[in-house]
């Protein structure tokens, strides 16, 4: 499984924001997030650029299409039980997991 993450930044209609639109992506195996984002938080630790403000997370099966989205856990980085119990329960449905 992969995770995806998506994000944009800049809104070029609106007058004194930034003239240029971004839209990003990168997709990880799950295996390998945590290494990811401990190198993702170095970088923006040394470069001091904070935290976005993003909330929603989302999870895509690239074999069947299937998409899961979410609410970020904030300000702790811990999903709420709901959160799983939702993931597990779409799983099933698509007979990913039994």
């Amino acid at each position: 499984m992969y995770i995806c993450y998506i994000d944009e930044s800049g809104t070029p209609e609106v007058h004194g924001n930034t003239s240029h639109y971004v839209l990003a992506g990168l997709s990880v195996p799950i295996w390998h997030w945590r290494t990811c984002e401990d190198e993702i938080t170095a970088i923006k630790n040394r470069y001091a650029l904070g935290s976005a403000a993003g909330s929603r997370a989302t999870f895509l099966n690239h074999k069947t299409g299937h998409v899961i989205k979410f609410h970020k856990p904030h300000p702790a980085k811990v999903m709420k039980r709901y959160q799983l119990d939702e993931i597990e329960d779409r799983l099933k449905s698509k007979g990913v997991i039994k």
